[in-house]
């Protein structure tokens, strides 16, 4: 039985292997001449220019990249227009640079020309890709970003190292710049500072900044800055161990001793908005003799 069923695959792979032609591939030889080859063009970041377009420093932004052929030595199109693509939308596509016939050519884009190019201000959550429209020698150009069809850079996009477009968004990343200066108190549950009053916030270091509890109507008896830091991954802000807020609190017994305040890092609770340049913080208090019960939040918002 075994030797039957070597006998029987020997017997089909023949028959298989005869009943194939020289010119066979998976193309018909009559349709090759209808395909165009397309050079394959990539684009890819510089990192030595912004990575992300921060909105608390627009003027900050330079944007580099490059645009290349991905095969080294590869016949290079006749030219191709570096287009930008709004928040992903492929019917929201504009020319930034046309009939760039260099291989390969280097790009920097500022957030002012961004702008100008959709006619609207740059908002968070803003997306904007850069590819390439290549153009073949045949006249044909194929779009990188295509309404209703497959992109020119659609073929080599899984190749290792191939790059169709670079992507900018738009973040409110942390600026020690914004942390500083007078901000008015919004809420305080903890009821030292109140409604309306202005507050100091002080730089200490790239990522922290000082509070001092010394308003018109506070209570602590020589106060002292707190000093808070920013996770400046997530924005969240703590002041982790306690920290000593100053000497006493006026209302209290002398036997209560001084006071703290703990911030946990908790980013729902207490963090930074660096766009809407306001602080919020949920504060646990204590003193010597013992901790208050509660948690108490406080908002601030940049003058």
């Amino acid at each position: 039985m075994k030797n039957n069923r070597i006998i029987l695959i020997l017997l089909a792979g023949i028959l298989a292997f005869t009943g194939c032609k020289k010119d066979d591939s998976p193309i018909r030889e009559e349709y090759w001449s209808q395909i165009e080859p397309v050079p394959a063009v990539m684009v890819k970041i510089d990192n030595s220019g912004s990575q992300a377009i921060d909105l608390t420093n627009l003027p900050g932004f330079l944007g580099k990249f490059n645009v290349s052929m991905y095969f080294a030595g590869a016949k290079t199109p006749p030219k191709v227009d570096i287009v930008v693509r709004k928040n992903g939308s492929n019917s929201n596509v504009k020319i930034f640079q046309a009939n760039v016939t260099t291989f390969p050519s280097s790009f920097t884009v500022t957030a002012a020309q961004i702008a100008t190019l959709f006619g609207t201000p740059i908002v968070l959550g803003d997306t904007y890709d850069f590819g390439a429209d290549v153009y073949t020698d045949g006249g044909s150009k194929y779009e990188t970003f295509p309404i209703g069809s497959i992109g020119s850079a659609s073929g080599p996009v899984n190749q290792p190292g191939y790059s169709q477009f670079v992507r900018y968004g738009a973040i409110c990343a942390y600026n020690p710049a914004v942390f500083q200066g007078t901000y008015t108190v919004i809420q305080d549950d903890w009821d030292e500072f109140q409604p309306g009053q202005t507050v100091t916030v002080s730089q200490v270091s790239a990522t922290q900044f000082s509070i001092t509890w010394n308003c018109a109507t506070c209570t602590v008896v020589n106060p002292i800055p707190v000093v808070f830091t920013v996770n400046t991954g997530n924005l969240a802000l703590f002041v982790d161990p306690k920290a000593q807020m100053g000497d006493s609190y006026g209302w209290a017994p002398a036997n209560y001793g001084r006071p703290y305040i703990t911030v946990v890092q908790n980013v729902t609770q207490s963090f930074v908005e660096p766009c809407a340049q306001r602080i919020t913080f949920t504060g646990a208090y204590s003193v010597d003799l013992g901790s208050f019960s509660g948690a108490f939040k406080t908002v601030l918002q940049k003058i």
